[in-house]
Order: C-alpha cells, then sequence, then structure tokens
C-alpha cells in the first residue's frame, strides 16, 4: 500500500454507505483518492443495470478522462507486487519465447495477405479524395462508440483523422473507404472479417441508402480505372470500341462492364 493513501486513511477518509438503501459500507480503494468515491456498491445500482449508455453519457465521461494520467501513473510498484508479477508471468526470453527463431517477414508476418500492401496507392488517393471522405462522415471516427473528431485527433495524435481501407485493397473506391482516428485504425487490424462486414453494412445503411445507389458506385468506379489507364479515349470510343450501339439497351450493366474489362487490360 502507497504511503500516500495510508495517510489519506489516517487522515480522515469518510465512511460511505452504499445510496441503494442497503446500509452497506464502501470498501474504499487507493483509485478512490483520486477518482472519487463511488456512491454504491459495485453491482448495487440496479437503476442503470443492463442499459446501454447513451452517446452524451459516452462523452461526458470522455471529456472528464481528457489529459489525466492514470492515478498510479509514477507510483513505483513494491516489492510484493513485484513478486506477484514475477510469479503470474513465465520467463519467455530467448529461446523460451514459442516464436524463437520463427521467420516472421514477409509472407511469413502475421498481418501478411498477398504482398498488397507493397502495391503503389491508386492515384485517387489523393488529399481531394481523403478529405471527401471525412466530410461526408461529418469529420467523425465512424468506430462504434467513439466520438473522436478532427479537431481532438488533430490535438490528441497530431495528425488528422485516418481514411482505412476497409478491404485493405490501395485501389479501393470511396464506398470502400471510411473515416477513423489512428487509435481505432490499428484496432480494425484484428478480426478484419468482422469490420470488413461491419463498415460495409454501415456505408450502405447511412451513405448509400440502398442498393441501386451502391450498384452505380460500383460501375463508375469500374469504369473510371479502366478509363484511367485509356485516357486519350473519350467515352463513347471507350463504350463503342467493346459493343455495337444498337445492342446498349440489352445487355446488362456488369456484363457491359466486363466486357470493357477484359478487353482494355489484354
Amino acid at each position: 500500500m502507497h504511503e500516500s493513501y495510508k495517510k489519506w486513511l489516517n487522515d480522515g477518509c469518510p465512511k460511505v454507505i452504499c445510496s441503494c438503501g442497503c446500509n452497506g459500507e464502501i470498501i474504499i480503494k487507493e483509485y478512490h483518492k483520486y477518482y472519487g468515491i463511488p456512491k454504491y456498491i459495485n453491482g448495487h445500482n440496479r437503476g442503470a443495470f443492463g442499459k446501454p449508455k447513451s452517446k452524451e453519457h459516452i462523452q461526458k465521461i470522455r471529456i472528464s478522462k481528457l489529459g489525466k494520467s492514470s492515478w498510479n501513473k509514477g507510483i513505483p510498484w513494491n516489492k510484493k507486487t513485484k513478486e506477484k508479477i514475477s510469479r503470474n508471468h513465465a520467463d519467455v526470453s530467448g529461446e523460451n519465447n514459442p516464436m524463437y527463431g520463427i521467420h516472421r517477414f514477409g509472407d511469413k508476418a502475421p498481418g501478411y495477405i498477398d504482398g498488397r500492401s507493397y502495391k503503389p496507392y491508386s492515384i485517387w488517393f489523393n488529399k481531394k479524395l481523403k478529405e471527401s471522405i471525412r466530410k461526408r462522415d461529418n469529420y467523425q471516427c465512424q468506430f462504434p462508440n467513439c466520438l473522436c473528431n478532427q479537431l481532438e485527433s488533430l490535438v490528441l495524435y497530431g495528425h488528422e483523422l485516418s481514411i482505412h481501407h476497409i478491404h485493405y485493397d490501395k485501389e479501393s473506391k470511396e464506398t470502400e473507404l471510411i473515416t477513423l482516428c489512428i487509435k481505432c485504425n490499428s484496432i480494425v487490424n484484428k478480426n478484419r472479417n468482422y469490420w470488413e462486414k461491419y463498415f460495409m453494412e454501415k456505408i450502405k445503411k447511412e451513405f448509400l441508402i440502398d442498393e441501386k445507389r451502391y450498384r452505380i458506385w460500383e460501375i463508375l468506379y469500374r469504369i473510371r480505372l479502366v478509363w484511367m489507364k485509356n485516357p486519350d479515349l473519350r467515352l463513347g470510343q471507350l463504350i463503342g470500341n467493346v459493343i455495337n450501339p444498337e445492342y446498349l439497351y440489352e445487355i446488362e450493366d456488369d456484363s457491359l462492364v466486363k466486357m470493357i474489362e477484359d478487353i482494355y487490360d489484354t
């Protein structure tokens, strides 16, 4: 027990009774000196039990903790604590480490997919596109329950809100990009399949409204990629070289785009 905590108790730390009416005494913990003594014994505040916190409540909690250090920051561990940590942590140094001697670079790295990280970003992934994605997302991190905005990102991390490639594809179109703060951008690198599905559903629901609009985004993006490789062609030439204009009313959109991709990529 830290000496300052002992002194706080000896100087007349108040005795606090649980506000639920059980007359139980709240056990004073060391961190209560810094964060205040709670009104209830843990689990006795049944009025809020099981109820999800509102965005306003989460925002208040987050703001109250901004700029504050942990209650035990700078307090050295005593001998008893060090011995307890030592017993609970096995020696994994050197050859005792299960990853000792295992090559973890290149295709052996845990986050390796198919080498796509070595590919250059699309020429469309520039400052203008990033700013349009941030504006679409109201300059707000889109990770669930994260309320970090552009200003707070600059203050906390010294960096603008990041633009995340949902499918980890550097050729991603606008509908596959989303705004995240630096912290959340690192979180979604784990359990990638879950977050890919989550963010795509979020974009379809909140920004594209329906499947028809999403289909338009998809088709225009695929045509644009081909057109960028053949910038000397006009749009009419791009399509007319693939199919007779007489049949444009009969062909499905996906079939037309697939023909364009196949012909111009050869």
